[in-house]
């Protein structure tokens, strides 16, 4: 039996190293997912994160998987992360990640998280969030999640050559950015140097201001100039092209002055704020390689 689809709400961390400084930064992904029942494990979505499942996936993408009987149901309640595991140390994401892998048209993954709903009440159902490995392969692609030796019926996703979408603040679509240079941030006190309004995360988000230069960060963009190497932890190299934004409707352009990985799956648009854009919640987006990032992404502008 199957539910039909509702909102899903996830909400994680992602870490930024820029000159072997680490930034953590709060994202939420939404998708949509259903209920299956039944004992054997079962994969019921997958998505871009950002991004609504109907979107697809793409190469070196960040992705999230839900379903049942994913993971371990002795997972620990806040779920289990790659930097625990030893292939890290060594400067490899991680294929397996606490007895769970995850293939993707055959080719492992790189796990960077798991939980479980048996222990996380924060995991609606199991997750497992997952970047997909450097694969030009497009159209229907199979994907498989394997626990404890137990394997999932092949769930069927969409693979594009993009996926563009923008890694999420809230559920209401605030993108994750932050303030070029932190700009402002030390002389009004701030901690953090979010781009949102000041409700976001009181004390440490601002909204942008018109003509502001925004760094926002996001995945699926696709491979950059220079190759990247497999199974790195460390991913760098700028687009070949720039993405066309805009912020605040489909005639208000917003120049991109960079677009490019800067860590794994991981992509930093720099993108200024029109001069004219209004003193609201704008609407953003992004289009690159034929494809758009998700309707509904927001950023603040005061």
């Amino acid at each position: 039996m199957v539910v039909p689809p509702e909102p899903l709400i996830d909400t994680e961390y992602i870490t930024v190293y820029v000159n072997q400084v680490a930034t953590f930064y709060q994202i939420t992904a939404i998708g949509a997912c259903s209920a299956s029942v039944g004992g054997g494990p079962a994969i019921t979505s997958v998505n871009t994160s950002g991004s609504q499942g109907t979107a697809g996936i793409a190469q070196n993408t960040w992705t999230e998987i839900h379903g049942t009987n994913l993971v371990p149901a002795t997972t620990i309640a806040s779920g289990v992360i790659w930097n625990t595991a030893p292939s890290f140390l060594q400067g490899l994401m991680p294929t397996q990640l606490g007895g769970v892998s995850v293939t993707v048209n055959g080719q492992p993954a790189y796990v960077y998280f798991f939980c479980s709903a048996a222990t996380d009440p924060a995991c609606a159902n199991d997750q497992i969030n997952v970047l997909t490995p450097l694969d030009s392969t497009t159209g229907n692609v199979s994907i498989v999640v394997t626990s404890g030796g137990t394997s999932t019926p092949p769930f069927t996703a969409t693979m594009h050559t993009v996926a563009p979408s923008f890694l999420l603040f809230s559920a209401q679509g605030y993108i994750a950015a932050t303030h070029l240079n932190n700009i402002g941030c030390a002389a009004s006190g701030l901690i953090e140097c979010y781009v949102g309004p000041a409700t976001l995360y009181p004390g440490d988000s601002t909204p942008a201001a018109p003509g502001e230069t925004i760094v926002a960060y996001a995945t699926g963009f696709g491979l950059p100039v220079l190759p990247l190497t497999a199974g790195s932890s460390t991913q760098l190299g700028a687009l070949p092209s720039l993405p066309s934004c805009t912020i605040g409707g489909s005639n208000a352009n917003a120049a991109v002055g960079f677009a490019g990985v800067i860590s794994p799956g991981l992509y930093q648009l720099n993108i200024t704020v029109p001069p004219g854009a209004s003193a609201m919640d704008n609407a953003i987006s992004c289009t690159y390689g034929g494809s758009t990032t998700p309707a509904g992404d927001l950023v603040t502008v005061n």
